[in-house]
């Protein structure tokens, strides 16, 4: 939960907060040479070739026998403590990432930032022809027809991954700690509330309009009713029946002993 797990989310947005921030990264030779000399980017921030796997050492998977497409994802880590052979964050052909996904493999990395390069795959058309210009206005046809972006969504792998939920940033100690202060703060403030609710009613039961009752018990010790009556002012005291009379708590002692007799 948000409270309690921490996820796994990068807290840069492009190339230039993760240099910044001290990332180094994995990529393929050719890749990396693109992105290097469009972004200008230090070289030793990019893993080197291995050269005990057959590279050459310089910037970039290269190396015959390393399967350097695998390698620029398995040699990603969160915080690698090696920046020799491991790095933070890779360049990559998005391509390459979906395959994998499709695969339900490396579901842990994503996409972060925009583009960084864009390449061009096609044929080559010799233009030296008529064939050539009737095959181009084939072609334009087809992309204004939106016949292309059709074939390239159909094409593409589906995403496989398990979907997470309710993701969010873990709260700190000092939010958690506030959190828990409010809630054990509410709970007794609640039991205090409840208290008082208690001693308020009992006391209002007790008191009406500042005038003090006393009520006539016609009970013994084992919750039996006494075997005498009780007059007061001269009429019978029925305690089955329901009187909202109130009397001052002297006035009511002192019928009580009047009529028992007393003084």
């Amino acid at each position: 939960a948000i409270l309690t797990t921490d996820i796994a989310m990068t807290k840069v947005s492009n190339i230039k907060e993760a240099v910044e921030a001290g990332y180094t990264f994995c990529s393929e030779r050719k890749v990396a040479e693109s992105v290097i000399d469009l972004h200008n980017i230090d070289p030793s921030l990019v893993v080197p070739d291995p050269v005990e796997l057959g590279g050459d050492g310089k910037p970039g998977f290269n190396c015959p026998k390393c399967n350097s497409r695998e390698r620029v994802f398995e040699n990603m880590r969160q915080a690698p403590n090696d920046t020799s052979l491991y790095c933070n964050a890779a360049f990559v052909t998005l391509g390459d990432l979906q395959v994998l996904h499709e695969s339900r493999e490396h579901c842990d990395k994503t996409v972060v930032g925009d583009v960084l390069a864009l390449t061009n795959e096609g044929i080559p058309i010799y233009d030296g022809n008529n064939t050539s210009s009737s095959l181009l206005a084939l072609f334009h046809r087809m992309e204004n027809d939106g016949k292309m972006d059709m074939q390239m969504r159909e094409a593409r792998p589906d995403n496989n991954c398990p979907v997470q939920e309710g993701e969010g940033h873990a709260l700190s100690i000092e939010q958690l700690t506030g959190i828990w202060m409010i809630t054990f703060t509410l709970a007794a403030a609640s039991l205090v509330a409840k208290l008082f609710q208690r001693w308020y009613t009992k006391r209002k039961t007790r008191t009406k309009m500042g005038t003090k009752v006393v009520a006539l018990q016609c009970y013994d010790q084992w919750s039996n009713e006494t075997d005498h009556d009780v007059f007061i002012k001269g009429k019978l005291y029925d305690p089955h029946s329901v009187k909202n009379e109130f009397h001052n708590i002297d006035e009511t002692n002192r019928m009580i002993r009047e009529s028992f007799g007393g003084t």
